[in-house]
Parts: C-alpha cells; sequence; structure tokens
C-alpha cells in the first residue's frame, strides 16, 4: 500500500500545498473524531493560542494543509497520509499557524509566495526544535512531497522553490533540547494513517 495521495499535479505540492483562500471551499469533512481530538491535541502543544485554530479534516487525497478566511486549519486527509510521523505532523501545523501569526495574505505569484513560506518554515521549525521534536522533519517531508520532473514553467518554478526551502532548513540552534514524548507512538502514528484511506 502507497501512502502517497493521488495528485492532480505536482503544483498542487508546492510548498508543502500551502494556502490561504479568500473564500470559503465546500469541503467533504474527515468523520474521524479520534484523529480529530489528536490533531487539535497536537496543535495545542506547539501553540497555546490553539482555540484560535480550529481544526478541519476534509476528506480529500491532496497532501494540503491551509488556513480559511474564517480561522480554520483545514488538515486534508492526503497530508495525514503522507506524513510520516508526528513530528512531520507537528511541522505542518506549526507551518500554517506561522502564517496566520504573521498575517500573511494569499497571492497566487509564486515569487511573492516564496517568502512567506520561508518565514512560516523557520517559524515552524523554531517551534518543532523549541518543543524537542527532530529539527529534520520538515525537511523529510518536503522532500517526500517534492515533485518529479516538471511538466511546465509553473510546476519548473515550484520544484526550484521547494529546493530552495529545503536549502534553508537546518539544524536547531540548540541541539541540548531533550526530545519531546510523542502524543503518539510510531505504531499508533501509522495506525491511525491507515484508518484514513479515502473512497
Amino acid at each position: 500500500m502507497s501512502l502517497r495521495p493521488r495528485l492532480v499535479t505536482p503544483v498542487l505540492l508546492l510548498l508543502v500545498a500551502c494556502t490561504v483562500r479568500p473564500t470559503l471551499p465546500d469541503y467533504p469533512l474527515l468523520q474521524a473524531p479520534a484523529v480529530q481530538a489528536y490533531v487539535e491535541q497536537l496543535l495545542c502543544r506547539l501553540n497555546a493560542n490553539c482555540r484560535w485554530y480550529p481544526v478541519l479534516l476534509v476528506d480529500r487525497p491532496e497532501a494540503q494543509a491551509e488556513l480559511l478566511p474564517d480561522g480554520r486549519l483545514a488538515l486534508h486527509r492526503g497530508m495525514l497520509q503522507v506524513t510520516a510521523n508526528e513530528a512531520e505532523l507537528a511541522f505542518v501545523l506549526a507551518h500554517e499557524v506561522a502564517h496566520r501569526e504573521r498575517q500573511h495574505r494569499p497571492t497566487r505569484s509564486l515569487a511573492a509566495r516564496l517568502p512567506l513560506e520561508l518565514e512560516a518554515d523557520a517559524e515552524a521549525q523554531r517551534r518543532l526544535c523549541t518543543l524537542g521534536y527532530p529539527a529534520d522533519a520538515g525537511r523529510r517531508l518536503l522532500e517526500r512531497l517534492r515533485p518529479g520532473t516538471p511538466g511546465n514553467a509553473r510546476e519548473a518554478e515550484a520544484l526550484k522553490q521547494i529546493d530552495e526551502r529545503l536549502s534553508v532548513l537546518g539544524d536547531c540552534p540548540r541541539p541540548d533540547t531533550t526530545p519531546v514524548e510523542p502524543l503518539l507512538g510510531e505504531a499508533a502514528f501509522a495506525e491511525m494513517r491507515a484508518s484514513l484511506r479515502g473512497p
């Protein structure tokens, strides 16, 4: 079984497929109360203001996470399936929270989006390092999400930007941080992912 989600185009994976949409999409919801509770608990570990980031689990195959204009954090089933462990999921959530805290505005321009993505990546990695998650969680996830050979100029630019993001994700500034005890161990995380098989 492959955990790689079905993709419409590699551009969907651009920048961990992180977007902020101007209108509210009509998404199918994932009915998984235990997963919902786990994601909310992880989000609260990352941010004391977690009540301001209600989580919406979306039953779609794209490896995507996004902030909606109403403040909800939409996490697609495909993103949950592609994350290998709690540290990678924590990176995704921390990245989205960073966009919100820095009041990043949506943009369709890849060139304008890159500085925002780099800033959100840096903040997400800082949060993970502070909590004791592995410093390479974001890098490992982005490497797995990195599209193959681009089919057009926009996809080539997306690939270039992911490579730039990968080049700046480094080690934790304080490597002496005590490793965090995950909310879900590896086996339980794998079981949670397996429970999310789509239609």
